[in-house]
């Protein structure tokens, strides 16, 4: 997300009452489990980029798969994972199950892929 949308979207948060929701302990696998190892595990599978938007789409989808790929980064649910835990690109917004939940695909999402 870019600076100006962090901030816009902070301020909104700032307006709404908070609610009381009980969270559950990180269930992450090991080694997956320890920070250490997402440093080695950022190394392999992250790359920070900005959304760069697809000229030949229009805006109204490019402004989805802004919110899909950055704000609500919708594939971390619903596109399947690699041994270690990464999306798998070739899955993107396909479909998959994370941690006992199926998380679907929609035709609306797979417009995006």
């Amino acid at each position: 997300m870019n600076e100006q949308d962090i901030s816009d979207l902070w301020a909104y948060m700032t307006t709404i009452d908070p609610v009381s929701n009980k969270v559950e302990a990180n269930q992450l696998p090991f080694p997956l489990n320890i920070r250490l190892a997402m440093w080695g595990w950022n190394l392999l599978n992250f790359s920070e980029a900005s959304f760069q938007a697809d000229p030949s789409k229009s805006a109204e989808w490019n402004r989805g798969a802004y919110i899909v790929q950055g704000a609500g980064h919708c594939g971390t649910c619903h596109s399947p994972k690699s041994f270690l835990g990464a999306d798998q690109d070739s899955g993107f917004l396909q479909g998959a199950s994370l941690q006992g939940w199926f998380a679907p695909t929609s035709p609306t999402m797979l417009s995006l892929a």
